[in-house]
């Protein structure tokens, strides 16, 4: 009877888990209709703890196409590559309606298209803002975290095709990222989809964990991420934090 018990919780709380390792995808983006140059759009989408848009791939793209304006493209000159403004990243997807072959420096996109245009930077237009975590400054418990991040996938539009669950943190990169956007957390950590069940440790998004340090046999079943420091710590799912939630497509 208990071990019944235990997989109808398991079957509640966990999706199919399907193989694909994926990094921390968009979780949201705001729309700016107000015009600003490129880097005053950069700048405001930083005073607000985010940043100007980012893309990896056409999945991201698509994500995005309902949005338009400045997007986080940007060279220093005609000769030098494009980057992103997200850590200064070399860009390796791309949609460029002209192949990026274009006289100007800054990137940007139209509302309701997928591909990129070239424009010059002193030039203001619309902007997006994005993060691909949702830090929620509420205490809750576990579960209760758990049932608001879930909820906030009844909030976008169908043919997104995702939903929101406590977040994944998969890689070292994820975790450096969630340790910046922590900082204005109210609690000294945050719930993130760690949790101990059946024997073994799941994140509640489906991926698997994997080498990641934690007990085999924990007095507690639930993963927060210390704020201060990059380790994931084991807590009392009844203690209350704020949390991370993030998304992740439904074909997961």
């Amino acid at each position: 009877m208990r071990n019944t018990c235990i997989f109808s919780f398991l079957l509640h709380v966990l999706p199919a888990i399907c193989g694909n390792l994926l990094r921390l995808r968009p979780a949201n983006f705001t729309q700016y209709d107000i015009f600003a140059t490129w880097a005053e759009a950069e700048a405001i989408c930083q005073g607000s703890n985010t940043e100007m848009v980012t893309i990896y791939d056409e999945s991201e793209n698509d994500f995005f196409k309902r949005g338009g304006g400045w997007i986080g493209l940007y060279r220093d000159s005609i000769s030098d590559p494009w980057k992103w403004s997200e850590g200064n990243q070399v860009e390796i997807y791309s949609n460029w309606r002209d192949h990026g072959h274009g006289h100007e420096n800054c990137g940007l996109k139209y509302r309701n298209e997928d591909t990129w245009r070239t424009d010059d930077c002193t030039k203001e237009n619309l902007f997006m803002c994005y993060e691909r975590l949702i830090l929620v400054k509420e205490n809750k418990t576990w579960e209760e975290a758990l049932e608001h991040c879930r909820s906030l996938g009844d909030k976008v539009p169908a043919d997104w095709n995702s939903w929101y669950d406590l977040a994944t943190l998969m890689t070292e990169d994820d975790i450096t990222y969630a340790l910046q956007k922590a900082k204005p957390a109210s609690s000294n950590d945050v719930w993130i989809g760690l949790r101990f069940l059946g024997h073994a440790w799941f994140w509640a998004g489906g991926e698997e964990v994997q080498n990641q340090d934690v007990p085999s046999c924990p007095a507690f079943r639930c993963g927060s991420l210390e704020k201060n420091s990059r380790a994931f710590k084991i807590r009392d799912c009844s203690e209350r934090r704020n949390f991370f939630c993030y998304r992740r497509p439904k074909s997961i």
